[in-house]
């Protein structure tokens, strides 16, 4: 059974992480398909051998549900770790209206088990803080924990710290550190912009690279040595929106992002 103090004093999202970590399990994430509202999505089980644990985290496309990103997102291109809490997604209800103006913006991340990457609310993640705190307080252990809680934002200024190329898109950060960054990111999104080296050039004389970077065919991207594509079709038009939505205001064309996703180029970081 779930503890009482669990019941009243967290969301099913706390209260299912931190039962585990109290129990200190070795649950592990298991994706199974069910039938919801808007089709056949994988949800997030957290299996204990208690079916008193709610379902309480779907894949990261659902953040975009009842928005117009829900049809432009590629839902099927999204990491199989990454996941939001219902909460998360939980906005205003409208009658009749797109919610995009209504989109939570992400800020609060929790490694699981350093394996999966959950968005949460802030009072979700305020709560599990103190939480995790507490554990590792009585565990007194030696060991960094395996559950962290973190805070990001979009990188819209230079000198921001963020993690993994899923979430510069995510988020809608504008600007890298490095030119590593900048090429998971391009490589993420399957973009090849200018300046591009002579097979590449070669390669968009023959088509192979559209005139916005982005490069469609498998074969071409494996031969231009474009292994981490996640999206199938050209994304440049799902983010121009979303940093749009996330900003405020649409990328500048003198950041990173905005020169790549407006003017199919690089800019350097001399």
């Amino acid at each position: 059974m779930i503890p009482s103090y669990l019941r009243r004093s967290f969301r099913p999202c706390l209260r299912a992480i931190i039962y585990l970590e109290d129990r200190q399990t070795t649950t592990t994430f298991v994706s199974v398909h069910s039938r919801t509202s808007s089709g056949d999505s994988l949800l997030l089980y957290l299996l204990d051998s208690n079916p008193e644990l709610p379902t309480v985290f779907r894949r990261l496309p659902y953040a975009f549900i009842d928005t117009t990103f829900s049809t432009i997102c590629q839902s099927d291109s999204w990491p199989d770790n990454f996941w939001v809490s219902t909460e998360f997604q939980r906005v205003i209800a409208t009658k009749e209206k797109s919610l995009n103006l209504f989109l939570r913006p992400p800020r609060w991340i929790i490694i699981y088990r350093n394996q999966h990457l959950i968005f949460l609310s802030a009072q979700e993640a305020n709560n599990l803080i103190d939480r995790i705190k507490h554990l590792c307080y009585i565990q007194k252990s030696d060991e960094p924990p395996v559950t962290t809680a973190r805070l990001i934002l979009p990188r819209i200024r230079r000198g921001q710290s963020i993690l993994l190329a899923q979430l510069f898109v995510f988020s809608g950060t504008l600007y890298f550190e490095n030119v590593e960054e900048q090429r998971a990111y391009c490589q993420l999104l399957s973009l090849c912009p200018k300046p591009r080296t002579e097979e590449e050039e070669e390669a968009f004389e023959k088509d192979w690279i559209d005139m916005n970077g982005f490069v469609s065919n498998p074969k071409h991207r494996r031969q231009l040595q474009m292994n981490q594509g996640q999206f199938n079709a050209n994304p440049i038009r799902f983010v121009k929106q979303l940093i749009k939505n996330r900003n405020k205001s649409h990328a500048s064309i003198l950041s990173y992002v905005g020169s790549i996703i407006l003017n199919s180029r690089k800019l350097s970081f001399n």
